[in-house]
């Protein structure tokens, strides 16, 4: 499992996901863009990714999650688990605008990747990711 935590917008961020999932072999059917239903991001939709990442496949996986501040403690402990998957082929990207939005032990097993303008820079505490 590879996870990023890009600080941004969606729309910022989108040129950057794209060349990671090609750089990484990423096929268009194994990419999952979540966005919170209504205003939130729900267990429900964390419970699928679950789903979803319990079946292995040849090739990568990306689960791209907009909004990730939107999500409540709940299905953020969710993703927690599902983070701590070893399966390394499993690529997610939660997008949110700060860093603090999302609970310390994501931020803990994320690369967290800050966006200024249109190019990513990675914060103080890490390295910036290669792509």
């Amino acid at each position: 499992m590879i996870a990023h935590l890009l600080v941004t917008t969606l729309e910022t961020a989108r040129p950057w996901i794209e060349e990671y999932a090609a750089k990484h072999h990423i096929l268009p059917e194994y990419t999952y863009w979540i966005s919170p239903t209504e205003k939130e991001l729900t267990i429900a939709q964390v419970r699928e990714i679950q789903l979803e990442t319990a079946y292995r496949i040849q090739s990568g996986r990306m689960f791209v999650i907009d909004r990730f501040e939107t999500a409540a403690q709940e299905a953020q402990n969710a993703m927690l688990k599902t983070l701590e998957q070893p399966f390394e082929e499993d690529h997610f990207i939660l997008i949110c605008p700060t860093e603090q939005a999302a609970i310390p032990t994501i931020r803990s097993r994320t690369r967290i990747v800050h966006f200024q303008s249109e190019k990513p820079q990675a914060n103080n505490r890490q390295a910036a990711p290669s792509i």
